[in-house]
């Protein structure tokens, strides 16, 4: 469906010019017809010469400009309590020379940053020594210092303008010809110096080269230097009347000059309160160092603030990742108001669009609703080359590239802006354009309404009265139809406030309820409270692997008493793409103080960000077992302690869990082996508590051993007392004899003191049973007779031997056995 074949309403009435008494300006000459022919030898010399010193002029007061900023850089650095030299170091990133080099260097520096605001690309090249080896590192920037570029561009405009007011008969070819002069003269002059005074340092076995003299510096300073001159001769011709006369025949050409004029001063209304805010901003946290340097840094971040006010986004690339920032991601006030301030703007360029429209005849068709967005667009895209940082660094292994800009599709969001201003403008504006004062009204139209009407012959259907004796023209009352009209737009612009407000009002209740960090924190202490393992795990993942979480389970989690039972939000401070969140918890009536930090992930609901925990509180249940034990059974569920887990030691383990107490208790032990009975560990919320040793089990002997071990040694002494040798085989009893055996006989043991028994574990964990304190008596004949040829002669005799031996005690199971030993 055409739009054009919509019924819109008519046009209201606007105030016409007042008729000027005063006399004639220079854009009220007597208009002369566009100068024909004229060409490369028509121009003089000195024509010549004066467009290439405008190209020189430029550059120098780019250059002086340039340097009044690196002064005003040092100035607020001084002013920010820092040394002057240690700031200039900082600043310059390299240590400043004191000699005539350091001077050189700091002459240089305008030149260089002159160079940018041409669009130069920033090369560094630097040279190392690092332990013998060369080392060659090559960096290039590119960023457009805008203040810098502006002055240079108004330069050439004040300076073009003065030339096409002192050459009135120049023709239009003429005048492209000396600003193409003046551009080139800016370009080369610009190149020239930006190599001449490149900043070079060699010193201490390092060299360096810094210079933004490049191709692109060239063709930047050509475009900048010939539009600059020919926007000027345009403005300052004696033919400009004449001009727009011509432009005014061509409707397309009319629009398109209205709609460059809307964009330019939507683009300057919203950066200039932008960039109020962010000065201010700056200069409250950055000091004087941050409000001295901003015409480097505030033009650029104000057409950012631009971008992301009209619902685009700053993109932060590099080879490690990509972060973004949206007006959605800024306090939601502050949202609030900067998409406010973006409706209010367009609909202002709206009203002046419909002014603007309203003073020559429109064109008809599609190509009438595609002007002002199609401005957009390209304007879009302007500021996204414009506002754009490049960076780059190579060399050996380093390898480093990123790029701070708007996001590509910038221009697109423009666009539609443009259509919305176009709609605004046929539909809502025009109910509001017949109370512009008449000055307004004609700076917003421009002079291509007396063109247009002259050229038509029609009064553009606007209805206005002579006022006698008034010196002005005033409208006529507002129809019915208008003041409907009018009423109506207001109505639609309040619900689309209120709409605006409530939908913004949403979101933010949305993100700190539901999708902000906060409530991912309430989420996590939430199912801290209720013992949800599983929940707690999914909001704050401990990072350990899946065999170190036997204890972050439900079911033992949820056994768990002694839980947190209460929790507070105190503070969330954003940081970037950060946000800290300070919570207060209450276990066993006390409160203890949490920190999280989360980092924004994937976006969910088309709108909201994810949160994920980066760094929080952890806690860990140490658990030491004896060697060989694989089984604890924690508030009642059996665990199986791998011997694969990370433990520091065998049997010693730490595995991560929730606060609560945790009654943990061994395997059932043998008769003669016990592990000891349940312990119960108290885990505390507070980080700075600690739990000692956790769970510490350890193999012990039960009082069994001990007597089956001593009725073993006894019975043993028992067979030894038994026997009628001297020396009974493996026995700790010996009789004390000497000569031949057959001079003893009728041994017979008597245990006189029964020894001491006790069984202890050895240092390498083996079990013995030691004998002391025992005597055990032999009595016996001995042949006295020393001749063998002579008869024996027995006599009895008796002996005492003390009993100190030790046995091996081995267990296995249920079953003792002692190894006894010489």
């Amino acid at each position: 469906m055409n739009p054009e074949s919509v019924d819109r309403p008519a046009l209201p009435p606007l105030p016409p010019a007042t008729p000027r008494v005063s006399a004639p300006s220079s854009s009220e000459r007597p208009v002369d017809p566009l100068p024909v022919g004229g060409g490369f030898r028509d121009i003089g010399h000195s024509r010549w010469l004066s467009a290439g010193l405008a190209g020189v002029i430029a550059y120098g007061v780019t250059v002086f400009a340039a340097f009044a900023v690196l002064l005003l850089v040092a100035l607020g650095l001084v002013l920010s309590a820092q040394d002057l030299q240690a700031s200039l170091d900082e600043y310059v990133g390299v240590e400043t020379p004191s000699d005539v080099g350091g001077a050189f260097l700091l002459l240089a520096l305008p030149f260089q940053l002159a160079g940018m605001a041409m669009m130069g690309a920033l090369h560094a090249d630097l040279g190392l020594n690092v332990l013998g080896m060369p080392l060659q590192i090559g960096a290039v920037g590119w960023g457009v210092p805008l203040a810098l570029t502006g002055i240079a561009v108004l330069t050439l405009w004040f300076l073009g303008r003065r030339s096409a007011r002192s050459q009135t008969s120049i023709t239009s070819t003429q005048a492209w010809m000396l600003s193409a002069v003046s551009g080139l003269t800016l370009a080369l002059v610009g190149l020239l110096l930006s190599f001449l005074f490149a900043v070079r340092i060699s010193e201490n076995g390092m060299s360096a080269v810094l210079t933004s003299a490049s191709l692109p510096l060239f063709f930047g300073a050509l475009a900048i230097g010939t539009l600059g001159s020919r926007l000027g001769h345009h403005h300052g011709s004696a033919t400009t009347h004449g001009l727009l006369q011509a432009t005014a025949r061509r409707r397309a050409g009319a629009e398109i000059l209205a709609g460059v004029r809307i964009f330019c001063l939507h683009y300057m209304a919203y950066t200039l309160v932008s960039g109020l805010v962010l000065f201010i901003f700056a200069t409250v946290k950055g000091g004087a160092a941050a409000a001295f340097s901003a015409p480097l840094w505030l033009p650029t971040a104000a057409g950012w603030a631009y971008g992301i006010g009209h619902l685009s986004s700053v993109s932060n690339a590099t080879s490690q990742g990509t972060d973004s920032m949206t007006v959605f991601d800024l306090s939601w006030w502050a949202a609030l108001l900067l998409i406010l301030l973006a409706i209010t703007i367009a609909f202002v360029a709206s009203i002046a669009w419909a002014a603007a429209r309203a003073s020559y005849r429109q064109r008809e068709g599609w190509m009438s609703w595609a002007i002002l967005p199609a401005i957009f667009l390209v304007g879009g895209l302007l500021i996204t080359l414009f506002t754009s940082v490049v960076f780059g660094v190579r060399g050996g292994a380093l390898s480093f590239s990123g790029t701070l800009a708007l996001a590509l599709w910038t221009p697109l969001i423009m666009g539609l802006w443009g259509a919305a201003i176009e709609v605004s403008g046929r539909y809502l504006a025009p109910v509001a354009v017949p109370f512009l004062p008449a000055i307004i009204h004609r700076w917003f139209s421009g002079p291509t309404a007396t063109a247009d009407s002259a050229v038509a012959g029609t009064d553009t259907g606007r209805q206005v009265e002579e006022v006698p004796g008034a010196g002005g023209r005033e409208t006529k009352p507002l129809t019915a139809h208008a003041k409907k009209r009018l009423r109506i737009g207001t109505a639609i612009a309040g619900i689309v406030i209120l709409l605006i407000v409530a939908a913004t009002v949403a979101f933010n209740i949305l993100s700190a309820t539901t999708y902000g960090p906060q409530a991912h924190v309430e989420k996590y202490l939430k199912a801290l409270e209720e013992g949800d393992a599983s929940a707690a795990v999914a909001l704050h993942d401990p990072n350990v692997t899946s065999e170190e979480r036997l204890l972050l389970d439900d079911g033992i989690f949820g056994a768990a008493q002694n839980r947190i039972t209460d929790h507070e939000i105190r503070d969330v401070e954003f940081s970037g793409e950060l946000a800290t969140v300070t919570a207060e918890v209450t276990q066993d009536a006390k409160r203890v103080p949490l920190i999280f930090t989360l980092e924004k992930a994937e976006r969910t609901a088309l709108f909201f960000h994810n949160w994920t925990v980066t760094r929080g509180t952890s806690w860990t249940l140490p658990i030491q077992v004896p060697e060989g034990v694989d089984m604890v059974t924690v508030n009642g569920v059996d665990v199986e302690l791998s011997q694969q887990l990370g433990q520091q030691a065998p049997g010693a383990f730490s595995l991560p869990v929730l606060p609560g107490d945790y009654v943990l208790t061994p395997p059932e032990g043998t008769k003669y082996v016990t592990l000891g009975e349940e312990q119960t560990i108290t885990v505390s919320a507070d980080p700075a508590s600690s739990v000692g040793e956790g769970a510490l089990f350890q193999r012990s002997m039960t009082d069994a051993v001990t007597e089956d071990a001593v009725a073993q040694a006894r019975e043993f002494l028992q067979t030894c007392a038994d026997s009628t040798e001297a020396a009974p085989e493996d026995c700790p009893n010996r009789a004390f004899t000497f000569g031949d055996d057959e001079d003893y006989r009728n041994f017979s043991w008597t245990i006189t003191q029964e020894p001491e028994f006790e069984v202890s574990e050895n240092w390498d964990g083996s079990l013995a049973l030691y004998a002391t304190e025992g005597e055990m008596t032999a009595t016996y004949e001995r042949n006295t007779q020393w001749q063998d040829d002579e008869p024996a002669e027995w006599e009895p005799e008796e002996d005492t031997a003390s009993l100190y031996f030790s046995a091996a005690v081995q267990i296995d199971g249920d079953q003792l056995t002692l190894s006894f030993e010489d």
